[in-house]
């Protein structure tokens, strides 16, 4: 499926495993079977922490730069790579969810300025909007082009950027 958020590709993969292939394997086959239930308790497992991965990695980090403070005393190799993961730590404010929540809310007001710049505006407001919104789908389009490369609907995989310049 050609879906950008991990949360969708999940719940697609899952529903197509629960309603078309595991109805499909061999009742017979007790290891595809088993084998079958196991990826589906796997994937339902990953889609419902995956909102909390990126809190679980800050814990993570906060309880490492804790554990590196108290062991400074007996190496000082700890000292540089605390401040770093400390840094770091400071830096990671935002939660993906605010991130995404953020994100909505300005793809909906940019939805609405365009919409009445169109209703509303005249040819010159029009032509600049124009102009803006084109260069940012261009954008857009390539890194989703990019992003789903691998699942080999590009006819010329290799004309694209790696996703990971676009970023």
């Amino acid at each position: 499926t050609m879906q950008l958020r991990e949360d969708l590709q999940l719940q697609t993969a899952i529903r197509a495993l629960v309603e078309v292939i595991a109805p499909a394997v061999d009742a017979g086959n007790a290891l595809a079977v088993e084998q079958t239930q196991i990826v589906i308790g796997m994937l339902q497992l990953m889609a419902a922490r995956l909102p909390l991965q990126y809190q679980y990695d800050c814990d993570e980090l906060a309880r490492l730069v804790d554990l590196s403070r108290a062991l400074e005393d007996h190496d000082g190799r700890l000292a540089t790579a605390r401040a770093a993961g400390a840094e770091v730590l400071a830096r990671a404010q935002a939660t993906p969810q605010e991130l995404l929540a953020a994100i909505r809310n300005l793809r909906k007001l940019s939805g609405a300025v365009i919409t009445a710049a169109y209703r509303d505006g005249d040819d010159a407001t029009r032509t600049s909007v124009s102009k803006h919104v084109l260069a940012h789908a261009e954008q857009q389009l390539l890194r989703e082009r990019a992003w789903f490369a691998p699942q080999g609907w590009e006819l010329q995989p290799e004309s694209l950027p790696d996703i990971e310049n676009l970023l």
